[in-house]
């Protein structure tokens, strides 16, 4: 909530914090919203997301934000 109402600049480190937060909670759009808020995106926070979308049932969106990580130059875990 504040962090977006505000309109503050969210980096990696407190995006992927927040999207964990939203996830374990089940609102899954509000964590897809901090997303898409966050302008430079390292590999923790696209696989926040795609556990987040993959965790609750989501399989396809997950895949499809995997392929937009991989198709960003984003290479994931080992």
């Amino acid at each position: 909530g504040l962090v977006i109402r505000l309109k503050l600049k969210v980096d990696a480190f407190l995006g992927s914090a927040l999207i964990d937060m939203y996830c374990k909670c089940g609102i899954i759009e509000r964590a897809f919203m901090v997303f898409k808020t966050v302008s430079e995106k390292d590999v923790t926070l696209w696989t926040t997301m795609i556990t987040g979308f993959a965790f609750h049932g989501n399989g396809k969106q997950a895949l499809q934000l995997f392929e937009e990580m991989q198709e960003e130059g984003v290479t994931p875990n080992k």
